[in-house]
């Protein structure tokens, strides 16, 4: 999972979002990122991702986001002193908003060749694989290319729809978020 930014925003902006963002990872101080990038560091930033991704970020009773995304994205304003505008949303919406350019950064956005020709992702900060569940009854499936000629809940502008597609798989049925999957 790499956190993306829109390739129409300026190259410069880009590459010092990235660089800032990449050493406060590492460890290193903003200002030295941003003398490295060459670049005048921006005064704020708006990140948008999805609101249901737990234990990355979701909403907690009072509907105040939580997860280790708020809290990440709140210590790397502290670090670099780059306001950080987080936009929670159905995911779908929120890839909506950075293809309309009202974002600079989507966060938890899965790396895929057709999102390479839009964005330009940081290095992976994890590693998520993604699981198959089915009812116990169901025998045969092993992989994803055995979950042909089933009907499979998918949440609407996931990358699994394009790997799913890939392995011959069709019959998708698109739901606004993990939890409408399973109700």
């Amino acid at each position: 999972m790499n956190p993306a930014v829109s390739a129409g925003a300026s190259r410069r902006r880009t590459r010092a979002v990235l660089q800032i963002g990449l050493a406060l990872l590492a460890g290193a101080a903003a200002e030295n990122a941003g003398a490295a990038a060459g670049a005048e560091a921006p005064e704020s930033i708006t990140v948008v991702s999805d609101d249901n991704y737990p234990p990355y970020i979701f909403r907690d009773a009072g509907g105040a986001l939580r997860g280790i995304l708020p809290d990440q994205w709140a210590l790397w304003e502290q670090r670099t002193g780059i306001h950080v505008e987080l936009l929670a949303m159905d995911w779908a919406d929120a890839q909506r908003v950075m293809n309309e350019g009202r974002a600079d950064v989507i966060d938890t956005l899965f790396r895929t060749p057709e999102r390479e020709q839009i964005y330009d992702f940081t290095p992976p900060y994890a590693l998520i694989e993604v699981p198959i569940y089915a009812h116990r009854d169901v025998a045969g499936i092993v992989d994803a290319s055995s979950l042909q000629g089933f009907a499979i809940g998918v949440k609407s502008g996931d990358s699994v729809i394009g790997v799913l597609n890939n392995q011959g798989v069709d019959s998708l049925r698109e739901y606004p978020s993990y939890e409408a999957i399973v109700r």
